[in-house]
């Protein structure tokens, strides 16, 4: 029996320990954001100023007395919340937050204003909020698929040379079809043609962009905030069966997926970002084959669009991180395409994630007051003295 009670109280010790080792901060503050896309096109009123913010997602666990979380969502007293939207400008958006609203909301597509709509054409995906206690908060982005067209009253107002530029290529690709072994060149000038007759009959882009997660949590003594812009692909003069699984245009844009990371343990902090990795699908009208190059820290330029209405140029994003004690924050910045900067001047920011955390350590119970000493009194000297007294008179007995 003794042994069992010795066991129990040392497994409760240790319990305890470690539970106490593992306390909750007493003030921490995770905030998570990613974009898939953000969009801009000159000349539509809706969109031209703030764009399209595609594939948005944000989660915030806070208790830090500056009300991060309870702003964000727009509840007094929230620990967590989580935001995300398919289109944040024009959409609705998914909230949730805990406490008093728990759990998993969603928010739907939107629909296109009227004076963007001869322009873009934009499937967007559900957009999920997710909050839960411990605390916890997890945002979905909507993914989407968007396509551009130009109109043909934008075409006419070009400069003569941009559009002796689509003739030429057109005119080089035409002449290629013919000795093309892949099929290629023969769709590409078909592709060319068709848009060079009526630019308002093909689209220009065709755009598929990931959507976004974000997640920020507090687990024991550790914060933690996550965000993932998923990867997008654009392509340029897309062909008639150019889809999702199989992009097939004149130029292919791959862009990956951006992260960032960043934790908080009370006392030590941690930061890393992964930008997006960008390639470039470049179709090569004297072989018939994709040229394939990785854009890194530069901006290219596809030659074969250069001096038409086509032109595209894409920068790849870059980064940062700071860690500052038990606060640390890291970015992972947007790549960025420009294209057709005489005509529509559409310009992308895809793939963007940003986070922050910082917490402080519960502080230690004070220690128990000891015991103060009792003071000796006589009765100390009495229990002896009583025994010797109970001896005696026992051996009287015996005598007796």
């Amino acid at each position: 029996m003794k042994r069992a009670l010795i066991a129990t109280t040392a497994a409760l010790v240790a319990l305890s320990s470690g539970s106490a080792l593992a306390a909750q901060p007493e003030t921490f503050v995770g905030d998570a954001n990613a974009v898939g896309l953000e969009l801009t096109i000159q000349g539509s009123g809706s969109i031209e100023g703030g764009g399209l913010t595609i594939g948005y997602s944000e989660a915030i666990v806070e208790e830090s007395g500056e009300g991060a979380a309870a702003e964000r969502c727009a509840a007094e007293g929230a620990v967590s919340c989580a935001i995300a939207a398919g289109e944040l400008a024009l959409g609705d958006t998914a909230s949730s937050w805990w406490p008093g609203n728990a759990g998993t909301n969603s928010a739907t597509a939107f629909a296109l204003p009227p004076d963007v709509s001869e322009l873009l054409t934009a499937e967007i995906g559900e957009a999920v909020a997710t909050t839960a206690e411990a605390p916890r908060a997890i945002a979905e982005g909507g993914a989407a698929e968007l396509t551009v067209t130009a109109t043909q009253t934008l075409y006419n107002a070009l400069p003569q040379e941009l559009r002796d530029g689509l003739e030429e290529l057109t005119t080089t690709l035409e002449e290629q079809a013919s000795s093309d072994p892949t099929d290629l060149i023969e769709r590409a000038f078909a592709t060319t043609d068709q848009l060079r007759e009526n630019i308002e009959s093909a689209p220009i882009l065709q755009v598929y962009a990931g959507g976004s997660n974000s997640i920020s949590e507090v687990d024991g003594d550790v914060t933690t905030s996550t965000a993932e812009a998923i990867g997008s692909t654009i392509v340029v003069a897309p062909f008639a069966d150019s889809t999702e699984t199989n992009p097939q245009g004149l130029v292919i844009i791959e862009i990956g997926n951006a992260t960032a990371t960043a934790t908080s343990d009370q006392f030590q902090a941690a930061a890393d970002f992964s930008p997006a990795i960008v390639t470039l699908r470049v179709l090569n009208p004297a072989t018939g084959e994709y040229d394939v190059q990785d854009v890194e820290g530069e901006t290219a330029c596809p030659e074969p669009l250069v001096g038409t209405p086509l032109e595209v140029c894409v920068t790849a994003g870059s980064g940062s991180k700071t860690v500052d004690g038990s606060s640390a924050a890291a970015r992972a910045d947007a790549v960025r395409v420009e294209a057709f900067p005489d005509t529509l001047a559409v310009s992308f920011r895809a793939a963007s994630a940003e986070v922050g955390v910082a917490s402080t350590p519960t502080p230690a119970p004070p220690p128990e007051p000891e015991e103060p000493n009792m003071p000796r009194t006589g009765g100390g000297l009495m229990l002896p003295g009583l025994l010797l007294l109970g001896g005696a008179l026992g051996l009287r007995r015996l005598k007796n």
